[in-house]
């Protein structure tokens, strides 16, 4: 059974999805929220936290700006309060929409992907493929069967010390990872998106990980990728 605090989390969450997937307009957004909460009871908070959503944002904000919106929504957080069930957020049917490049990173020649649809274009997947190397269903922790992974298990036995868990991509998983390296991340090319160089912006990410000392941890995970 949820705690609480996860409950909490993943109408929030929720409510995320809700806002990003569409239009970005006060009559829009107040529509996708009032069809997942529900029209017979139609929250109050919904058209006066979307109207300053908007007077805020004049563009799609990131997942961080809007939850730092619905912390600071005394109503909202209320509201989210009562809840006792995250199923009863109907968000089943909504488009899956993606964020467009923000700002800073549209000088750099990266891909537009903007829809699921279009991320398995990029990565010459069938849609049916992307779900599973996205393990939508679990089965990488739920499958007893190695055919159906895109890892490979092994223990390694050390003298004098706890064995270590190896986890070894498949080669289906290990191209899509070296993809991404080259075309997106890869350090080596000044007009691509340096992992390493990058790690401090996600610094204001509210996380329990902590990225701190991670420039060196970054740079040995990307030579292994090679």
């Amino acid at each position: 059974m949820p705690t609480r605090q996860s409950r909490i989390e993943r109408i929030v969450s929720n409510l995320e999805i809700v806002i990003l997937s569409g239009p970005w307009t006060v009559d829009a957004i107040s529509s996708r929220l009032t069809t997942a909460c529900g029209k017979k009871a139609i929250p109050s908070w919904i058209r006066p936290f979307t109207i300053n959503l908007i007077s805020t944002f004049a563009s799609i904000p990131g997942l961080i700006e809007i939850r730092e919106q619905i912390d600071q929504d005394d109503q909202v957080k209320s509201w989210i309060k009562t809840q006792k069930s995250v199923r009863k957020l109907r968000i089943t049917g909504l488009p899956r929409v993606m964020l467009p490049l923000k700002e800073m990173f549209r000088s750099i020649s990266l891909p537009e992907i903007l829809s699921p649809n279009e991320l398995a274009q990029w990565m010459e997947l069938s849609n049916d493929e992307l779900d599973w190397f996205a393990d939508t269903h679990s089965w990488e922790r739920n499958r007893d069967r190695e055919g159906s992974r895109h890892y490979r298990y092994r223990w390694l036995r050390r003298a004098n010390r706890a064995p270590r868990l190896l986890e070894i991509p498949k080669s289906g998983l290990r191209s899509i990872q070296r993809r991404i390296l080259h075309e997106i991340l890869d350090p080596s090319s000044s007009t691509r998106i340096s992992c390493v160089a990058r790690i401090g912006q996600f610094d204001r990410i509210p996380s329990r990980l902590s990225f701190n000392g991670a420039d060196e941890k970054g740079k040995r995970n990307v030579q292994s990728l090679r």
